[in-house]
């Protein structure tokens, strides 16, 4: 199975959820991400990617390379310039979390935030005002709350 990066898993996101007729932000795909990385973490006790790592911000988990990839959108819609090359081989990997890829394309980005805030979670366990601090992967995998996995539809 090919390495694949974060940058990777975001390109397909995005071309994903664009070519099933759904948008995307960049603070959207931060939580998306995240979210995937939190299914990888606990379902496979393995990273999303190598390089997955989300800090606390204040708009919820952020990964600082991702963001700045696409900050130049703002809060405007990302749109793909082309299907990724790896996109099939992507796809594979992500497998069964495809659906909730899926369902959490239909969630608006204010509740993506939202959601990523949830008290007891890991980025509220984080947080600090003003510090972009890394939150810890076990934490990730161990402080997700049912109210959290109910609202992102995780069995």
């Amino acid at each position: 199975m090919k390495d694949f990066t974060l940058k990777d898993i975001a390109e397909y996101t995005i071309y994903y959820t664009f070519s099933n007729s759904y948008c995307i932000t960049n603070i959207a795909l931060q939580k998306i991400l995240y979210f995937l990385h939190y299914l990888f973490l606990y379902n496979k006790n393995q990273k999303l990617t190598h390089d997955a790592k989300f800090e606390a911000w204040s708009y919820g988990p952020v990964n600082p390379q991702i963001y700045y990839d696409y900050y130049y959108y703002g809060g405007f819609i990302i749109i793909p310039t082309d299907k990724p090359q790896n996109y099939d081989e992507v796809d594979q990997y992500i497998g069964e979390f495809r659906e909730y890829l899926k369902k959490w394309s239909k969630i608006t980005t204010w509740d993506l935030i939202m959601i990523s805030h949830t008290k007891g979670d890991a980025w509220d366990l984080t947080y600090k005002k003003d510090q972009h601090q890394l939150i810890p992967d076990q934490l990730i995998k161990s402080k997700i709350s049912h109210i959290t996995k109910e609202k992102l539809e995780i069995e």
